[in-house]
């Protein structure tokens, strides 16, 4: 399944990104740490058009952020606004 994603160029806030590398060897742009505005550099990509799409990966075991409604809100609001929606892959 991953072989889908090896076309694109990659990005990811911080930790993902490093968790995405050491995990499947594929490259990817890491901004900064979510809760430092990693996720606010993704949704100005969104907004400026040059992210084609975007996924979610969600750890549920994992403490959620201090102000989950600042660091991941603004990239959902700039889907919304490109008129496509992210992708949260679902639990297998």
């Amino acid at each position: 399944m991953l072989h889908l994603l090896k076309p694109f160029h990659l990005i990811a806030t911080g930790t993902t990104g490093e968790r995405v590398q050491n995990a499947t060897s594929m490259a990817v742009e890491r901004m900064l740490s979510g809760p430092y505005g990693g996720d606010a550099q993704i949704a100005a990509r969104v907004a400026e058009g040059l992210v084609a799409g975007v996924i979610f990966l969600v750890d549920p075991l994992y403490a959620l952020p201090t102000n989950p409604i600042s660091t991941v809100c603004c990239v959902f609001a700039m889907c919304t606004m490109c008129r496509w929606p992210p992708t949260k892959p679902r639990r297998i």
